[in-house]
């Protein structure tokens, strides 16, 4: 599975796992932006 992937999955309705599953998929968030700013960058971007 890769981060995109994981940023899209729905389990803000399975309330017995979002302990364990929002600071994943907080940090999923995180990576994907970070790689987008790095390719933005890579791309002659700012």
């Amino acid at each position: 599975m890769t981060v995109e992937q994981m940023t899209a999955l729905d389990l803000g309705y399975a309330p017995p796992f979002s302990p364990v599953w929002d600071p994943v998929l907080v940090t999923a968030r995180k990576a994907t932006a970070e790689v987008a700013r790095d390719v933005g960058r890579a791309a002659g971007g700012r």
